[in-house]
């Protein structure tokens, strides 16, 4: 059955496919049913892309983003049965491709865009009825800014799930109200579990990676101030500025010549202080090297020191790079360094 389901979706999914003007080649043929590689060829010839495709019979937004994070390909296609509207709108917001056997699609590269949603299955398609119990609660979005910041102070320091609400809301910048709903969302999606009196963190490695992959056009994204060009390397800070450094200045032990800078900055508004850019002579650039953002959290362990920002942090600064050298060394963090020890699996 579960041949025959995958059969149908993948051809249905290759007839949506020819529709937009792309031909699958490998997708109906490929010796790993699972995770066929694929080329994607534009009907008018003008070029082709490689893609890392996987096919499940139904997709959560967490299992997306494993996929595409421990994929060695730059472009990773989710093929199911049907992938439900929020799950959709979840990975959609982080640039993962999917496609289902009704069509709904999204696929962007340089010079193309495929955006199709609401689509309905239609009668003959493939069940998914047993498998919708994982779907995560409807009309949510885990990894939302404010819920994106409480879950980085929770995987910072998941002591403070033991802690009264007001506290970890103190250290994740958020209302005591958005923190409570985020617990709760987090224990329904079962990243967090309660026995009796005592909470604790589940999954942790999972909800690591799936809230780093949302992080660079959520939480990232909403908080950059603004990009500079100058010399990354040659920078200091006024006194009076609380900063923290991230990315990969914030592991001179594994990335040596950085040539970026990830700056955290604690100010009362949206402005960065006017000292800081004048004594280094920042440029404005929106393709800088020199990256500023606000400081959300506080009285966060920071990765090396105070002065450094908190390690699921930093992991997630060093991903959103897309740099090969900054993927590999934030790899290596999430298998070996000891600051993640509380959330690596038991079979690293």
């Amino acid at each position: 059955m579960f041949t025959e389901h995958r059969t149908q979706t993948l051809a249905a999914c290759a007839r949506h496919l020819s529709d937009f003007g792309l031909a699958a080649e490998g997708l109906l043929d490929s010796e790993d049913a699972l995770s066929p590689r694929l080329t994607l060829h534009f009907k008018d010839g003008r070029r082709e892309i490689d893609v890392e495709a996987h096919y499940r019979p139904t997709i959560t937004a967490d299992a997306a983003f494993q996929f595409a994070h421990s994929s060695r390909s730059r472009r990773v296609l989710i093929i199911a049965d049907r992938i439900h509207g929020r799950t959709a709108d979840t990975i959609r917001d982080t640039g993962i491709w999917y496609i289902d056997s009704a069509g709904n699609a999204y696929i962007r590269d340089s010079d193309l865009i495929i955006d199709v949603r609401g689509r309905r299955p239609t009668v003959g398609s493939p069940p998914t009825a047993a498998l919708d119990t994982i779907e995560a609660p409807a009309n949510t979005n885990l990894f939302s800014t404010v819920r994106s910041q409480i879950i980085c102070a929770i995987l910072t320091r998941p002591d403070l799930l033991n802690q009264p609400y007001r506290v970890l809301a103190e250290h994740s910048g958020a209302s005591l109200g958005a923190t409570k709903a985020t617990v709760d969302l987090l224990s329904d999606s079962g990243f967090v579990e309660r026995f009796g009196r005592k909470t604790t963190l589940a999954r942790g490695p999972e909800l690591l990676d799936s809230w780093a992959q949302a992080y660079p056009n959520g939480l990232g994204r909403s908080n950059e101030m603004m990009r500079f060009e100058a010399d990354p390397t040659a920078w200091h800070a006024p006194d009076s500025l609380i900063w923290a450094v991230s990315g990969e200045q914030a592991a001179p032990e594994i990335i040596r010549n950085p040539q970026t800078l990830t700056l955290y900055v604690k100010t009362p508004g949206r402005e960065i202080p006017a000292d800081i850019i004048i004594a280094n002579r920042w440029r404005k650039s929106p393709t800088g090297s020199i990256h500023v953002s606000r400081m959300f959290w506080t009285d966060l362990p920071g990765f090396r020191d105070m002065k450094t920002a908190p390690a699921p942090l930093v992991f997630a600064d060093l991903l959103a790079s897309r740099e090969a050298r900054q993927i590999e060394a934030a790899n290596d963090l999430r298998r070996f360094d000891v600051r993640f020890e509380s959330l690596r699996p038991t079979r690293l």
